[in-house]
């Protein structure tokens, strides 16, 4: 799953194509306080990043920390401002070692753009956000 994530957001690029430079971000999600292990961490940008091919994104870690992907693993953020969308998948083993994602484990109810539940400003430098916590 997390490895199918990362390849989206790679998205389809040529190989000598200029990419936005990215700067470094951390952040914590936690639900009704308590951290959200493998939660998806949706950034979508105001303006597109590289002509829209590319969607960063973070998954949630045990201790409730993040650290954005935007084209390798946790290398950040474009400067400007994004809409942060969040979808837990449910997790299933199938087999012993084998396990597939299902439904937002949330009901979609923080995956809405219309509606997302934080927006955050990236800047040149190191960011640290301001921590979420949804109920």
């Amino acid at each position: 799953m997390l490895l199918a994530a990362f390849l989206v957001v790679r998205g389809c690029k040529d190989a000598g194509s200029q990419r936005s430079p990215v700067f470094a971000v951390r952040g914590r999600l936690t639900i009704g306080g308590k951290p959200a292990e493998k939660a998806i961490v949706y950034f979508h940008p105001r303006k597109p990043i590289d002509g829209g091919s590319t969607r960063p994104l973070a998954v949630v870690q045990a201790d409730g920390s993040f650290h954005p992907t935007t084209y390798h693993a946790h290398d950040g953020l474009p400067a400007g401002e994004y809409a942060v969308t969040v979808n837990w998948p449910i997790e299933y083993a199938v087999s012993p070692g084998e396990v597939v994602s299902g439904d937002d484990r949330l009901g979609a109810r923080y995956s809405k753009l219309d509606s997302p539940p934080a927006r955050v400003t990236i800047h040149a430098g190191d960011n640290e956000l301001k921590p979420i916590d949804l109920e």
